[in-house]
């Protein structure tokens, strides 16, 4: 038995596309305690802090080359949380 992928969101901060995300990422990111909290605001399209727009982003797909550059860009966010 295979675990299941963590689901990804678009970020959108005050309207504007922040970036790509996992569940875990954004609580640590925002400080969300709760990890039902992220896929709640999504499916409803309320704004978290009247400022964070959480959109879920299909299971899709991608090639070696993005999901490296995504694996870079996102241990240099953790980074700076750490």
């Amino acid at each position: 038995m295979s675990a299941k992928a963590e689901a990804l969101y678009d970020l959108y901060d005050c309207g504007r596309l922040d970036g790509r995300y996992s569940t875990s990422e954004l609580m640590v990111m925002l400080g969300i305690r709760h990890r039902t909290m992220i896929p709640h605001y999504s499916v409803t399209g309320v704004l978290y802090r009247k400022r964070y727009l959480f959109e879920r982003v299909d299971d899709e797909p991608i090639s070696k080359t993005l999901a490296a550059e995504w694996d870079k860009t996102r241990k240099q966010i953790l980074k700076q949380f750490t």
